[in-house]
């Protein structure tokens, strides 16, 4: 812009200058090579009005440019701001969840310890039952021994009453077949008693038995009332699995809000050096259309948008892709990516599964997302549209 205004003072100095050497021409030269001096002036200040038109052409050009950028500095502080909202949604979900999850594992704990304590209530009545069949069996064993016994004292019984039809058919046999039923009468008191013992042996059993049968319903209930508990387990296992998932998710989010909250701050910093840059270029802007003079600044806006009539400006640096084309990639990670040395399509296009986890590492990211936006294929992709090759 120093330039433009300083070629602006030159046009005018030189028609200063013309006017002078016309003055005197007049006064000292002949009317035909007055006439022709005049002519040659006149294209002169032509071609210099024609090019402080197009000078003027261009600051308006440029004018729009930065009207441009101000629109984008706008948008990208609306999507700071929704991003920040969908960040603190985001995190209020996350606390949610977690706390769902502790209760979840509170439920499922609970229902683990009443699952030990009915195992454990099976396993006494399995205890309890095998002693009352035990002592069944010992019963069984008894009742037997006691029936043999009678079955022998009967067969006993048997014997001597054969013997004592014998003992009346033979007189000569009377006494000692007295003798033999004094013997017999004890014997029928001892089965007697055995047959009484047998009863309260029976009676005893089928308490226990009953008793039994009781635990064994109370055991089968309970056994029922696990089954039906089963499912609730298996759905709450589910779902604590469930919820262990939604936290890798949950913790893989965290990450890469961390990420985003970084590329925010960036951003931020970012907008703030293009507001000022902004507020410098409108000031110089103001200076310029009200005629006075903008002192330049290194790495200004204004000396990078400053025109330059009649020369190219040429540039011996690397080649450049404008790699924000590829999806997932800003100005940020853009700049972070050319200070690694990347410029190219066909840089990135090249990468290899350890190039992605290295440039992740150093761009402090998940390398899934650079995996996820598909980086090598957007690269391989621009660059067949801009060079007309495939990778």
């Amino acid at each position: 812009m120093i330039m433009l205004i300083g070629q602006m003072l030159g046009c005018l100095l030189a028609a200063a200058g013309i006017g002078a050497v016309v003055g005197w021409l007049l006064r000292h030269q002949s009317a035909a090579a007055i006439a022709q001096r005049l002519m040659d002036s006149e294209t002169d200040l032509r071609i210099k009005e024609q090019a402080l038109d197009t000078a003027l052409y261009e600051l308006k050009t440029q004018a729009a440019t930065l009207d441009t950028l101000e629109a984008k500095l706008a948008s990208a502080e609306s999507l700071g701001r929704s991003t920040q909202q969908d960040l603190a949604s985001r995190q209020e979900r996350i606390h949610a969840l977690q706390r769902d999850l502790t209760a979840a594992l509170q439920r499922a704990a609970a229902a683990e310890t009443d699952h030990r304590t009915g195992l454990q209530r099976i396993a006494d009545q399995d205890a309890a039952m095998a002693a009352y069949a035990n002592e069944a069996r010992q019963a069984n064993a008894a009742r037997t021994a006691a029936q043999q016994n009678l079955l022998l004292k009967e067969q006993e019984v048997l014997d001597l009453q054969q013997r004592l039809a014998a003992t009346e058919r033979e007189g000569a046999d009377a006494d000692r077949l007295r003798a033999l039923i004094g013997e017999l009468e004890p014997v029928q008191g001892r089965v007697h008693w055995l047959e009484v013992q047998l009863s309260e042996k029976e009676a005893q059993h089928r308490g226990a038995l009953h008793r039994l049968e009781e635990q064994l319903a109370a055991r089968d209930r309970r056994i029922a009332e696990l089954m039906r508990q089963e499912p609730l387990l298996k759905e709450k296992d589910a779902r604590i699995a469930e919820l262990e998932r939604r936290i890798d998710e949950l913790r893989a989010l965290q990450t890469e809000f961390a990420g985003q909250v970084k590329m925010m701050g960036e951003k931020e910093e970012e907008i703030s050096r293009l507001r000022k840059r902004l507020v410098e270029v409108r000031a110089a802007l103001r200076i310029r259309a009200d005629g006075g003079h903008v002192v330049a600044r290194p790495h200004d806006l204004v000396n990078q948008l400053s025109l330059q009539i009649g020369h190219s400006k040429t540039s011996n640096g690397p080649q450049k892709d404008d790699l924000k084309k590829i999806h997932g990639i800003g100005p940020v990670l853009e700049r972070a990516l050319n200070k690694m040395g990347t410029y190219t399509f066909v840089q990135i296009a090249k990468w290899t599964p350890s190039d992605i986890a290295r440039v992740a590492q150093k761009l402090d990211t998940n390398p899934d997302r650079i995996k996820r936006d598909n980086w090598v294929a957007g690269a391989k992709k621009q660059h067949r549209e801009k060079y007309g090759e495939k990778i």
